[in-house]
């Protein structure tokens, strides 16, 4: 496990020093028209590593969308505890984006948490009916935006941490905010979570997602 996590640390390293001269390069992604269901549960395969499929333990199925991608869709019903791959981390990245495709369900949690890695958060607010991309600095505190969702279609999310300001994207709307001059990125490792953290698990359907350099 160490080998791999600091292979991925010096590949991701390695993309974000040349990102200032080249165009958007893809990090990782996951494959969603391929999900299947195994012994392991349901898994989102990844197509640069096995060992960074997605799997999905328990409150996962494989749906149907005429709209998305290959036509297939990950659904979370909202009692997922264990969902991501341990093997990706990330090392004090400064410079990110994340891309999602996400439909929530008309019930659930508060509060849900759709994507964390190290200190990148993107979570959905159910009253609220926003998605805030939270990036956390390693003292704890944190950098938020907000945009809001429209919950009857599928929301194309784009949420960048670029030269000092962090964006998020959704349907055309752009909300940007400066990230504080001094603070760092938080670098705690764990893996990527996806549809779950703590008590907020998300409950509805995604159809992609992608890490990419600016």
């Amino acid at each position: 496990m160490k080998t791999t996590r600091f292979f991925l640390a010096a590949l991701i390293a390695a993309a974000l020093s040349t990102s200032a001269f080249a165009q958007s390069k893809v990090l990782q992604a996951w494959d969603f028209s391929k999900i299947v269901k195994t012994k392991e549960g349901i898994v989102v395969p990844s197509p640069a590593s096995k060992l960074n499929g997605l799997v999905f333990a328990s409150g996962a199925s494989v749906g149907t969308d005429a709209e998305a991608p290959g036509g297939k869709v990950l659904v979370l019903d909202g009692t997922q505890i264990s969902a991501g791959s341990p093997f990706l981390a990330l090392q004090a990245v400064d410079a990110l984006v994340i891309k999602m495709s996400f439909k929530p369900a008309a019930k659930g949690a508060e509060n849900q948490t759709l994507l964390r890695l190290s200190g990148y958060e993107l979570r959905y607010s159910q009253s609220r009916n926003m998605l805030d991309f939270i990036v956390w600095h390693a003292d704890q505190t944190f950098t938020i935006v907000a945009v809001r969702v429209n919950a009857a279609i599928w929301n194309h999310v784009t949420a960048t941490n670029e030269a000092g300001k962090i964006t998020l994207a959704i349907g055309g709307v752009v909300r940007t905010k400066d990230f504080p001059a001094g603070e760092v990125v938080d670098s705690k490792s764990g893996g990527i979570r996806v549809g779950f953290l703590n008590e907020r698990p998300f409950t509805g359907s995604i159809s992609a997602l992608s890490l990419e350099t600016p």
